[in-house]
C-alpha cells in the first residue's frame, strides 16, 4: 500500500485480507497437495530401492561365471549345444576297456576303475584346447545341458605305467555350458553394472531428499493451517526437491 502521511493515495485500493476460513482452506489444500507429492516420492524411493537390490544381485550372480579376471576368461550361460572353445562343466567316470571296447574286469568280475578317473562338476576351460587327454574334449562338442554320453579314448604313451596306451571309456554328464567372454567384455559388463548401480543410488538419494522436504512442508502447512496462519506456495522445478518459502516476518539464514 502506497501511503501519504499514513493515508492511502488517491486511486489506490487496499487489497482485501483473506478471512481465517479462507486461509484455513488454502492451507488444507496445500497440505493435501504436499501429502500427495510426499506419497509419490516415497513410492519412487521404494521402486528405486528395489531396482538397486536387483542390480546388486545381478553383480553378485556374475561371480561363478566371472571367476578371476586375471587368470580365467569369464563366460555367460549358454542354452546351445557345446561347441569348440566353450567352457563345459561335467561329471565323468572312466573305466579301462579292451581294444575291442569290451570292459576289462578285475578278479571279482567288476569293471576296472582307476585313480583320477572320476570328477564332479569339473570345468573344461575351452573345448579343444587340449586340457584333457586326446580325443576326450572333441567328443563333447554337440552335447547339451543335461545330456549323458559314453566316450572312448586311448591314453597317450607318456601317461604313466598304469594307463599309458590303455583304452578307456568315460560316462560323461553335462551340467553347464558357458560361452566365453573376452577380458575386455567382462570388464565392460561390470563397469556397466557399476554405472547403473551408481545412477540408481543417486536417484534414490534425490527421491529420499524430496520425500523429506515434502514431509517437512506437510508438517509446516498443517501446523500453520491449525493456527490460521499464512502458507506460501512451494517453489522449485519438478526436478528439484520442493521447498517451502519462509513465512513473512521470518529471517532467512
Amino acid at each position: 500500500m502506497d501511503t501519504n502521511n499514513g493515508t492511502p493515495r488517491k486511486g489506490f485500493r487496499v487489497a482485501p485480507q483473506p478471512t481465517k476460513g479462507e486461509v484455513l482452506q488454502d492451507n488444507a489444500q496445500l497440505a493435501q497437495q504436499l501429502a500427495q507429492r510426499l506419497s509419490g516420492a516415497e513410492k519412487q524411493v521404494n521402486f528405486l530401492g528395489q531396482m538397486l537390490s536387483q542390480t546388486v544381485r545381478a553383480v553378485q550372480n556374475m561371480g561363478p561365471e566371472v571367476n578371476s579376471l586375471s587368470t580365467i576368461t569369464a563366460a555367460v550361460d549358454s542354452k546351445s549345444a557345446a561347441k569348440e572353445n566353450d567352457y563345459v562343466m561335467i561329471d565323468y567316470l572312466g573305466r579301462l576297456v579292451n581294444e575291442d571296447g569290451s570292459d576289462q574286469l578285475d578278479a571279482d568280475g567288476d569293471p576296472m576303475y582307476f585313480n583320477g578317473g572320476y570328477g564332479s562338476k569339473f570345468v573344461i576351460l575351452g573345448l579343444g584346447n587340449g586340457t584333457l587327454i586326446p580325443g576326450f574334449e572333441e567328443q563333447l562338442v554337440g552335447m547339451n545341458i543335461g545330456e549323458s554320453k559314453e566316450i572312448s579314448v586311448k591314453f597317450p604313451d607318456n601317461y604313466g605305467p598304469e594307463l599309458s596306451n590303455k583304452h578307456a571309456k568315460f560316462q560323461v554328464y553335462v551340467h553347464k555350458i558357458y560361452v566365453p567372454l573376452s577380458r575386455t567384455a567382462v570388464e565392460q559388463t561390470k563397469m556397466d553394472y557399476d554405472l547403473k548401480k551408481a545412477d540408481i543410488k543417486a536417484k534414490k538419494a534425490a527421491a529420499e531428499a524430496e520425500a523429506k522436504t515434502a514431509a517437512d512442508a506437510v508438517a509446516q502447512a498443517t501446523a500453520e493451517a491449525a493456527n490460521g496462519g499464512n502458507v506460501t506456495p512451494i517453489t522449485g522445478t519438478p526436478n528439484e526437491a520442493p521447498k517451502a518459502e519462509a513465512s513473512k516476518g521470518e529471517s532467512s539464514n
